[in-house]
């Protein structure tokens, strides 16, 4: 009943902590960027009310307007929120005393350096999505539980709060609602990348320069499709992700893996922390070229101009480090 009584006044807390955002569907040409609203990618399933439907699922698009005429480099944000919440446009969420930088913020960045920025949405856990991916198959992992601990649900929890869910119990249905949330945004972001190929001359994008990065949940997507699927990445910044539901052994006998750049902060989620070395060690045994960063002084909400460390002995902050990361390997 304790635990109970945190999650709900820990969801509570941040749900008054956020601010709702503002966008224009005109974008601002001074800062660098051109945006279109909604643009519909693909179609996933979902049965919230137990009935299966297709549903749209969109994405805002940022077109960089002092970066030259194109073909540009691109880049796939997803944004986090437990696999419950958030989207294109997400409200900022504060946590000791820090602020976060949205979707909005980092395709702003992105684009102003140069990259044509797609922010996709993807199914939600309140939605019950149905994914096509089944444990154990595709290189998948056979049990959830041996990667989705018990103290994971403390993020779930704080989302279900915020949005007035019932608190989930570490059981069999709450191991497939954690499955089919997960790996639906992993399915979903995989599906906008397809797109972004396929449509690659009218998008006036290079489809052999695409990255992808996204914070906790979608940063648990990014090293998903990135380090689990065949992908057109050459790129993915994942930062403060959960551990990935592919098996680590096929990750580190594949060779067509993208380059990595990944992010912890220093008082960052506990199951995140515990999870963490075994990514690093997963990416150090790995047939690609990895830097490991770190958000000295944060919870797991960090803005993108905070002080980012690296293994390497550098000092910058983190959207300078994810611009000349991505610069390296998708501006060749």
């Amino acid at each position: 009943m304790k635990l109970r009584s945190f999650y709900l006044i820990a969801g509570v807390i941040f749900s008054i902590l956020s601010v709702q955002p503002q966008a224009s569907a005109q974008g601002d040409p001074t800062f660098g960027y051109k945006l279109q609203l909604d643009v519909v990618y693909g179609q996933g399933r979902v049965a919230p009310k137990g009935a299966e439907v297709m549903r749209d699922l969109k994405m805002d698009v940022y077109t960089p307007t002092a970066a030259g005429d194109g073909p540009w480099p691109a880049v796939v944000y997803v944004h986090g929120g437990a696999w419950h919440r958030g989207g294109p446009r997400n409200p900022p969420y504060k946590l000791g005393g820090a602020v976060h930088s949205t979707p909005e913020d980092w395709a702003r960045l992105l684009a102003a350096a140069g990259y044509k920025v797609f922010v996709i949405e993807y199914r939600l856990a309140p939605q019950n999505p149905i994914t096509r991916f089944v444990p154990g198959k595709e290189h998948t992992v056979t049990d959830i539980r041996s990667v989705v601990k018990e103290d994971l649900m403390v993020g779930f929890a704080r989302a279900r709060a915020g949005l007035g869910l019932s608190m989930l119990e570490y059981n069999d249905e709450a191991m497939g609602l954690v499955w089919n949330a997960y790996m639906s945004g992993v399915e979903d972001a995989a599906l906008a990348l397809d797109y972004i190929v396929k449509h690659a001359g009218e998008l006036n994008v290079d489809p052999q320069r695409i990255g992808m990065g996204g914070h906790s949940a979608g940063a648990g997507i990014t090293a998903s499709v990135g380090l689990g699927l065949k992908s057109p990445l050459k790129a993915i910044f994942p930062l403060s992700t959960p551990d990935i539901l592919f098996d680590k052994g096929y990750v580190t006998k594949r060779t067509d893996l993208p380059a990595v750049l990944l992010h912890f902060s220093q008082y960052d989620d506990a199951p995140l922390l515990v999870t963490g070395p075994g990514m690093v060690t997963m990416l150090r045994k790995a047939d690609t070229e990895f830097t490991l960063g770190w958000m000295p002084g944060y919870m797991h909400f960090y803005p993108h101009n905070g002080v980012s460390l690296a293994d390497d002995g550098t000092r910058m902050s983190l959207g300078d480090r994810v611009i000349g990361f991505l610069d390296k390997y998708l501006k060749k």
